[in-house]
Protein backbone atom coordinates (compact mmCIF):
# COMPACT_ATOMS: atom_id res chain seq x y z
CA UNK A 1 0.00 0.00 0.00
CA UNK A 2 1.12 3.73 -1.06
CA UNK A 3 0.56 7.06 0.86
CA UNK A 4 0.59 8.72 -2.21
CA UNK A 5 -2.30 6.42 -3.54
CA UNK A 6 -4.49 6.37 -0.65
CA UNK A 7 -4.04 9.96 -1.17
CA UNK A 8 -5.53 10.06 -4.67
CA UNK A 9 -7.97 6.96 -3.83
CA UNK A 10 -9.58 10.26 -1.18
CA UNK A 11 -9.21 13.00 -3.63
CA UNK A 12 -11.19 10.66 -6.29
CA UNK A 13 -13.92 8.81 -4.21
CA UNK A 14 -14.23 11.44 -1.65
CA UNK A 15 -15.28 14.42 -2.86
CA UNK A 16 -16.40 16.10 0.43
CA UNK A 17 -12.78 15.36 1.85
CA UNK A 18 -10.54 18.83 1.35
CA UNK A 19 -6.97 17.98 2.79
CA UNK A 20 -6.79 14.02 1.97
CA UNK A 21 -3.11 14.50 2.77
CA UNK A 22 -4.38 15.36 6.08
CA UNK A 23 -5.64 12.06 7.17
CA UNK A 24 -3.02 10.71 5.27
CA UNK A 25 -0.21 12.52 7.69
CA UNK A 26 -2.99 11.14 10.78
CA UNK A 27 -2.22 7.43 9.29
CA UNK A 28 1.65 8.54 10.19
CA UNK A 29 0.61 9.98 13.32
CA UNK A 30 -1.43 6.73 14.64
CA UNK A 31 1.50 4.02 13.38
CA UNK A 32 3.89 6.23 15.59
CA UNK A 33 1.11 6.19 18.43
CA UNK A 34 1.21 2.19 18.00
CA UNK A 35 5.18 2.03 18.09
CA UNK A 36 5.26 3.88 20.92
CA UNK A 37 2.94 1.15 23.08
CA UNK A 38 5.19 -1.54 21.45
CA UNK A 39 2.48 -3.11 19.08
CA UNK A 40 5.00 -4.07 16.18
CA UNK A 41 4.33 -2.38 13.27
CA UNK A 42 6.80 0.15 11.11
CA UNK A 43 4.02 1.55 9.16
CA UNK A 44 0.08 1.10 8.74
CA UNK A 45 0.67 1.61 4.81
CA UNK A 46 2.41 -1.86 4.82
CA UNK A 47 -0.72 -3.72 5.84
CA UNK A 48 -3.36 -4.61 3.39
CA UNK A 49 -5.54 -6.76 5.93
CA UNK A 50 -8.82 -4.95 6.42
CA UNK A 51 -9.07 -7.44 9.52
CA UNK A 52 -5.72 -6.76 11.21
CA UNK A 53 -6.83 -2.67 10.52
CA UNK A 54 -9.98 -2.97 12.39
CA UNK A 55 -8.28 -5.09 15.30
CA UNK A 56 -5.48 -2.12 15.46
CA UNK A 57 -8.63 0.12 15.38
CA UNK A 58 -9.67 -1.33 18.18
CA UNK A 59 -6.68 -1.87 19.94
CA UNK A 60 -5.80 1.96 19.36
CA UNK A 61 -8.68 3.10 20.22
CA UNK A 62 -8.44 1.36 23.76
CA UNK A 63 -5.72 2.75 25.21
CA UNK A 64 -7.42 5.89 27.23
CA UNK A 65 -4.78 8.70 26.28
CA UNK A 66 -5.35 7.90 22.56
CA UNK A 67 -9.30 7.65 22.87
CA UNK A 68 -9.04 11.24 24.70
CA UNK A 69 -7.16 12.15 22.06
CA UNK A 70 -9.64 10.92 19.30
CA UNK A 71 -12.71 12.16 20.64
CA UNK A 72 -11.16 15.70 21.43
CA UNK A 73 -9.63 15.96 17.75
CA UNK A 74 -13.25 15.39 16.89
CA UNK A 75 -12.61 11.43 15.88
CA UNK A 76 -10.04 12.01 13.35
CA UNK A 77 -7.68 9.30 14.24
CA UNK A 78 -11.21 6.71 13.90
CA UNK A 79 -12.11 8.41 10.72
CA UNK A 80 -8.71 7.73 9.17
CA UNK A 81 -8.70 4.38 10.06
CA UNK A 82 -12.17 3.76 8.67
CA UNK A 83 -10.86 5.60 5.37
CA UNK A 84 -7.72 3.38 5.71
CA UNK A 85 -9.82 0.28 5.97
CA UNK A 86 -12.11 0.78 3.25
CA UNK A 87 -9.15 1.72 1.01
CA UNK A 88 -7.62 -1.79 1.78
CA UNK A 89 -10.42 -3.28 0.28
CA UNK A 90 -10.36 -1.46 -2.75
CA UNK A 91 -8.66 -2.22 -5.83
CA UNK A 92 -7.22 1.62 -6.15
CA UNK A 93 -3.29 0.52 -6.62
CA UNK A 94 -4.09 -1.91 -9.35
CA UNK A 95 -6.34 0.49 -11.16
CA UNK A 96 -3.53 3.20 -11.01
CA UNK A 97 -1.63 0.24 -13.03
CA UNK A 98 -4.45 -0.21 -15.31
CA UNK A 99 -4.86 3.43 -16.13
CA UNK A 100 -1.59 4.18 -16.89
CA UNK A 101 -1.24 1.56 -19.75
CA UNK A 102 -4.67 2.73 -20.65
CA UNK A 103 -3.02 6.59 -21.06
CA UNK A 104 0.40 4.85 -22.98
CA UNK A 105 -1.62 2.60 -25.33
CA UNK A 106 -0.93 4.84 -28.92
CA UNK A 107 -3.22 2.59 -30.37
CA UNK A 108 -6.37 4.03 -28.71
CA UNK A 109 -6.65 7.47 -30.05
CA UNK A 110 -5.60 9.99 -27.53
CA UNK A 111 -8.99 11.84 -27.17
CA UNK A 112 -10.83 8.64 -25.56
CA UNK A 113 -7.74 7.51 -23.51
CA UNK A 114 -8.27 9.28 -20.44
CA UNK A 115 -12.47 8.72 -20.72
CA UNK A 116 -11.28 5.04 -20.80
CA UNK A 117 -8.89 5.51 -18.02
CA UNK A 118 -11.34 7.61 -15.93
CA UNK A 119 -14.00 4.44 -16.27
CA UNK A 120 -11.48 2.06 -14.39
CA UNK A 121 -12.38 4.18 -10.76
CA UNK A 122 -16.49 5.11 -12.27
CA UNK A 123 -14.97 8.52 -12.87
CA UNK A 124 -15.37 11.29 -16.04
CA UNK A 125 -17.72 10.70 -18.41
CA UNK A 126 -18.90 7.01 -17.61
CA UNK A 127 -20.17 8.24 -13.98
CA UNK A 128 -21.62 11.08 -15.79
CA UNK A 129 -23.50 9.34 -18.04
CA UNK A 130 -24.40 6.56 -15.68
CA UNK A 131 -26.05 9.82 -13.34
CA UNK A 132 -27.82 10.86 -16.53
CA UNK A 133 -29.31 7.48 -17.34
CA UNK A 134 -30.32 6.54 -13.61
CA UNK A 135 -30.30 9.75 -11.78
CA UNK A 136 -30.18 7.88 -8.63
CA UNK A 137 -29.48 4.63 -6.65
CA UNK A 138 -30.21 1.98 -9.20
CA UNK A 139 -31.53 -0.25 -6.61
CA UNK A 140 -32.68 2.00 -3.58
CA UNK A 141 -33.90 5.06 -5.50
CA UNK A 142 -31.08 7.32 -3.27
CA UNK A 143 -30.48 10.48 -4.90
CA UNK A 144 -27.51 11.97 -3.12
CA UNK A 145 -25.59 11.93 -6.19
CA UNK A 146 -22.33 12.67 -4.32
CA UNK A 147 -22.39 9.20 -2.41
CA UNK A 148 -23.15 7.06 -5.03
CA UNK A 149 -20.48 5.01 -7.15
CA UNK A 150 -20.26 4.07 -10.72
CA UNK A 151 -19.96 0.69 -10.72
CA UNK A 152 -19.58 -1.41 -13.89
CA UNK A 153 -21.55 -4.59 -14.61
CA UNK A 154 -18.89 -6.41 -16.38
CA UNK A 155 -15.34 -5.89 -14.61
CA UNK A 156 -13.76 -3.02 -16.20
CA UNK A 157 -10.72 -5.76 -16.61
CA UNK A 158 -13.22 -8.05 -18.67
CA UNK A 159 -14.48 -5.62 -20.61
CA UNK A 160 -13.05 -3.95 -23.76
CA UNK A 161 -12.65 -0.23 -24.53
CA UNK A 162 -16.11 0.24 -26.03
CA UNK A 163 -17.67 -1.22 -22.73
CA UNK A 164 -15.91 0.14 -20.52
CA UNK A 165 -17.92 3.53 -21.76
CA UNK A 166 -21.10 1.76 -22.38
CA UNK A 167 -24.03 3.14 -20.21
CA UNK A 168 -25.48 -0.21 -20.47
CA UNK A 169 -22.51 -1.56 -18.39
CA UNK A 170 -23.16 0.33 -15.36
CA UNK A 171 -25.12 0.61 -11.83
CA UNK A 172 -25.06 4.09 -9.71
CA UNK A 173 -24.90 2.43 -6.26
CA UNK A 174 -24.65 3.11 -2.80
CA UNK A 175 -21.17 2.02 -1.24
CA UNK A 176 -22.40 -0.64 0.56
CA UNK A 177 -24.06 -2.21 -2.51
CA UNK A 178 -20.98 -1.13 -5.06
CA UNK A 179 -19.01 -2.96 -2.70
CA UNK A 180 -21.28 -6.23 -2.39
CA UNK A 181 -22.04 -6.40 -6.38
CA UNK A 182 -18.74 -5.92 -7.17
CA UNK A 183 -17.60 -8.70 -5.12
CA UNK A 184 -20.18 -11.02 -7.03
CA UNK A 185 -22.35 -11.66 -3.30
CA UNK A 186 -25.14 -10.16 -4.95
CA UNK A 187 -26.78 -10.14 -8.97
CA UNK A 188 -29.83 -9.64 -10.52
CA UNK A 189 -31.74 -12.07 -13.25
CA UNK A 190 -33.09 -11.05 -16.35
CA UNK A 191 -36.18 -9.56 -14.98
CA UNK A 192 -33.95 -7.36 -12.37
CA UNK A 193 -34.74 -9.62 -9.29
CA UNK A 194 -31.59 -9.59 -7.19
CA UNK A 195 -29.83 -13.28 -6.09
CA UNK A 196 -28.07 -12.72 -2.98
CA UNK A 197 -25.25 -15.26 -2.35
CA UNK A 198 -25.63 -17.62 0.39
CA UNK A 199 -21.91 -17.31 1.19
CA UNK A 200 -22.88 -13.64 2.38
CA UNK A 201 -22.51 -12.79 6.06
CA UNK A 202 -25.71 -11.07 7.75
CA UNK A 203 -26.80 -8.98 4.55
CA UNK A 204 -29.58 -7.41 5.98
CA UNK A 205 -26.75 -5.72 8.00
CA UNK A 206 -25.60 -4.39 4.95
CA UNK A 207 -28.79 -3.42 3.85
CA UNK A 208 -29.37 -6.48 1.57
CA UNK A 209 -32.77 -8.01 1.24
CA UNK A 210 -34.40 -10.28 -1.32
CA UNK A 211 -37.05 -7.66 -2.15
CA UNK A 212 -34.71 -5.45 -3.72
CA UNK A 213 -34.59 -5.46 -7.68
CA UNK A 214 -33.40 -2.99 -10.58
CA UNK A 215 -34.85 -1.69 -13.56
CA UNK A 216 -32.70 -3.43 -16.54
CA UNK A 217 -33.29 -2.83 -19.99
CA UNK A 218 -33.21 -5.52 -22.57
CA UNK A 219 -29.21 -4.12 -23.19
CA UNK A 220 -27.68 -4.40 -19.90
CA UNK A 221 -28.74 -7.99 -19.91
CA UNK A 222 -25.72 -8.59 -21.69
CA UNK A 223 -23.85 -7.55 -19.05
CA UNK A 224 -25.47 -8.89 -16.24
CA UNK A 225 -25.73 -12.52 -17.57
CA UNK A 226 -21.90 -12.13 -17.60
CA UNK A 227 -21.84 -10.69 -14.20
CA UNK A 228 -24.14 -14.01 -12.73
CA UNK A 229 -22.45 -15.98 -14.84
CA UNK A 230 -18.62 -15.42 -13.81
CA UNK A 231 -18.49 -12.34 -10.77
CA UNK A 232 -21.93 -14.10 -8.83
CA UNK A 233 -20.56 -15.84 -5.81
CA UNK A 234 -22.21 -19.25 -6.53
CA UNK A 235 -22.80 -22.30 -4.46
CA UNK A 236 -23.11 -25.66 -4.26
Amino acid sequence: MSKLFFIEWLRRTKDTITRPEKYASTVNTISNDLKKKDIPISSLYDISDPMLLSNLKDQYLNFEDYFKKNKTGNRMYSRAFDLLIEFTHSDFEDAIKDIQKTLQDESIPITERESIAKSRIGQGKFRDNLIDFWKQCSITGYNDIRLLRASHIKPWKESDNRERLDVYNGLLLLPNLDLVFDKGFITFDRKGKIVISSSLVQPELLGVDDAMSVCIKPRHNIYMDYHRDEVFEHTA
